[in-house]
């Protein structure tokens, strides 16, 4: 992209024909993809995303080595949580982080509840994940210790999320469609 300075802080792009921002943290002609879209709370959730989605892999792996199990899950009840928490977290994230992405790029919603609707997605994923993931564990006195309120947290989280990013996406395509009328 060839960038000509126009003043102090904008520049003219001949590849998109628009004038652009340049970020005081970027040097003038170092400008991103995005930068220039102000998608950083879809990259920040997206990267930790990628990150949970390696060990819940990973986590799997450990069992199917350890057991020898190719495929499916050979009847270890630990093995298939694991399994189903790897799935439902590929079920679930990518809507969120389409949602957030697109949201965030037409600035349907201040930054800041970007982050803080991305870190829920996320805090939620995680927490699904980690009561899923594992077997219910017992007190000293035989009784069982229950993850479904860690469960059923992370699924109101997730779900909370998507709904927000969802109306918020409706209401700002509604918006600019009344104001093109």
């Amino acid at each position: 992209t060839a960038l000509h300075h126009k003043n102090k802080n904008k520049f003219y792009t001949t590849e998109t024909s628009k004038i652009c921002e340049v970020s005081k943290l970027s040097p003038p002609c170092a400008t991103t993809f995005v930068d220039s879209m102000g998608l950083e709370a879809t990259s920040l959730w997206a990267g930790v995303g990628g990150l949970v989605f390696l060990t819940l892999t990973r986590n799997i792996i450990v069992i199917r080595r350890g057991e020898r199990i190719s495929s499916g899950d050979g009847g270890n009840e630990l093995l298939g949580r694991r399994i189903r928490a790897h799935g439902n977290f590929c079920e679930f994230t990518p809507i969120g982080l389409i949602l957030l992405g697109l949201v965030e790029s037409e600035k349907a919603v201040p930054k800041s509840a970007a982050f803080s609707l991305g870190g829920l997605l996320m805090a939620g994923r995680i927490m699904h994940a980690v009561a899923f993931s594992h077997l219910e564990r017992k007190t000293p006195s035989n009784q069982p210790i229950s993850k479904v309120n860690l469960r059923v947290a992370g699924m109101v989280c997730s779900i909370f999320s998507i709904g927000i990013l969802s109306a918020s996406a409706i209401v700002h395509v509604a918006r600019k469609a009344v104001e093109n009328v």
